[in-house]
């Protein structure tokens, strides 16, 4: 698994089976996952600019969600502030959960 410039992750640097270990999707669902989620909030003008490229922020998130990191201990991964980390999530989040859309309410629909 190879870094960025300094010893911060990127996902560019990621093959097939790092994502995998990572995230707990493959390369291809990865790389899909990035291009919904660009659909539904792409990077505008507005606001503070982003520290990570945006599919650094989505491999932040679900690693959030697979690994149970914490905000710092993303931090310090991916070379940002916790702050960062946070407003991250923040954003992914929201559009994430659309993707995915509502829990089931009784366990007949899970199976």
């Amino acid at each position: 698994m190879r870094h960025g410039s300094g010893d911060e992750l990127r996902a560019k640097y990621l093959g097939p089976i790092d994502v995998y270990e990572l995230t707990g999707l493959s390369g291809i669902h990865f790389g899909e996952l990035v291009r919904r989620l660009w659909s539904q909030c792409p990077d505008g003008t507005r606001g503070r600019p982003w520290n990570l490229a945006f599919p650094d922020r989505v491999l932040l998130t679900t690693m959030y969600l697979r690994t149970n990191l914490t905000e710092r201990q993303l931090a310090v991964i991916f070379g940002v502030s916790q702050k960062q980390v946070d407003r991250v999530l923040h954003n992914i989040m929201g559009p994430l959960g659309n993707l995915l859309g509502t829990a089931p309410t009784d366990n007949a629909s899970c199976g």
